[in-house]
């Protein structure tokens, strides 16, 4: 579940973003919205592209490859992944997920 931590927690970095740069009157709330998942989804394409990738399911055996297992890949990968998943379900049913998955 790695991946899924690592890509939630680098999703709810939006909030702190968005409330920090929506006090600017020339960003919007869509500007940042495409902002930020066309950042996410490239870098998550760029560290799929390269020649250290790894599938987001990973069998870890050893204190040394679970230090390895968090990259760019963890990161930017399963938060873009989430990230679609939420613009499929919506905001709100996507939250729920998130409350159900914190508490379980």
């Amino acid at each position: 579940d790695l991946w899924l931590k690592e890509g939630a927690a680098n999703l709810l970095m939006v909030p702190a973003i968005r409330s920090l740069v929506l006090k600017d009157p020339r960003w919007t709330e869509s500007d940042l919205q495409n902002t930020l998942i066309i950042f996410s989804r490239n870098r998550a394409l760029d560290v799929d592209a390269s020649l250290s990738t790894h599938p987001l399911l990973m069998n870890i055996s050893d204190p040394y490859e679970a230090a390895g297992a968090f990259d760019a890949i963890s990161y930017t990968k399963s938060s873009a992944i989430l990230n679609m998943l939420r613009s499929l379900i919506g905001d709100s049913r996507f939250q729920q997920g998130v409350i159900k998955y914190i508490k379980d």
